[in-house]
């Protein structure tokens, strides 16, 4: 006799996932340069694209999940990816991710 389950699969909830960098990262010294990536579920229809914010600002709108930022400045920064349609409707935040980034001083002039 076979038994046939009564609990219905769960819809996959929509969400946004930061691959890179993680929460409470430090980005190493150097130029103030490293990738944003995150994950998506579902992915993005046809009238979807994804904007970048950094400290609450927005960087970059684009349908990509990958984002090359260059020239970050030394310090902490929360950065949030927002879904939302081309029309502006907002679809879905992720939650915010805070990171640092060192990056060396300028040289100081002697006097």
């Amino acid at each position: 006799m076979r038994v046939r389950s009564t609990v219905e699969p769960k819809p996959l909830l929509a969400g946004i996932r930061f691959v890179t960098p993680k929460n409470l990262e430090v980005i190493s010294m150097g130029p103030g340069d490293f990738t944003v990536s995150v994950s998506l579920v579902p992915a993005l229809s046809d009238k979807e694209e994804l904007e970048l914010m950094m400290d609450d600002k927005p960087l970059s709108v684009q349908r990509e999940v990958d984002w090359n930022l260059k020239n970050v400045s030394r310090g902490p920064h929360q950065l949030q990816v927002i879904r939302k349609r081309k029309s502006g409707e907002i679809v879905h935040k992720s939650a915010k991710v805070e990171i640092l980034v060192l990056r060396p001083l300028p040289a100081r002039k002697s006097r």
